[in-house]
């Protein structure tokens, strides 16, 4: 019993902590990710917020595999969101294969490597973002490139108690887990090898 106390008081520590996760503010970089998943919109207005007040030029779309497959750049709305808030196909790269967020992180240090950028700003919600830090961290650490997590404002996480709702609860444990998780698989990781699933492309090579 005293046990179960003690997982559950450490349980809700952890989770006040990613209740007060704040993110980076944005420098001068070569690249925005726009991460797939969670609230697209909410993510892809940031990075849009982002790209137009000039802090990069490039901007990466995760989880774009519909749109690489059928070829067919309105099954992601998240496009039409870059499209109506000016920002030009040119600037636009899509990863449709990574799956999750280490694999993001290993086609963005694919990318940047290759194109030799040394910078990128990730958007993503306030959860995200102690995960993000971590993955970034160690997927970044032999190679001379950096990063800043750029958290977005969604109405259901701002200024709320992670219990509040069952949106935010869940969204704050799976995190957690999720953080857990890859501390356990990723933490010895060494090798950074670029697969197929870690190309990424411009919008431009669709047209």
């Amino acid at each position: 019993m005293v046990s179960s106390g003690i997982v559950l008081l450490a349980l809700a520590a952890a989770l006040n902590t990613f209740q007060k996760s704040v993110g980076d503010e944005p420098v001068k970089a070569d690249l925005i990710v726009i991460l797939g998943g969670g609230s697209y919109a909410d993510r892809t207005t940031k990075g849009c917020e982002v790209f137009k007040a000039g802090f990069a030029q490039h901007v990466l779309l995760t989880g774009t595999r519909s749109v690489i497959a059928e070829n067919s750049p309105d099954s992601d709305r998240r496009l039409q969101i870059l499209s109506d808030s000016g920002v030009p196909s040119k600037a636009i790269w899509l990863n449709g294969d990574a799956a999750t967020s280490w694999q993001e992180a290993v086609a963005v240090r694919a990318l940047m490597l290759e194109k030799t950028w040394r910078r990128v700003l990730i958007v993503s919600d306030p959860p995200h973002l102690p995960r993000l830090r971590w993955v970034y961290d160690k997927v970044f650490r032999d190679v001379d490139l950096s990063f800043r997590v750029i958290g977005t404002a969604p109405e259901w996480w701002q200024d709320r108690a992670w219990w509040s709702s069952s949106k935010l609860a869940v969204f704050s444990i799976k995190e957690l887990f999720k953080l857990i998780f890859y501390f356990v698989i990723y933490s010895h990781e060494q090798t950074f090898r670029e697969k197929p699933g870690h190309q990424s492309l411009p919008l431009g090579d669709l047209y």
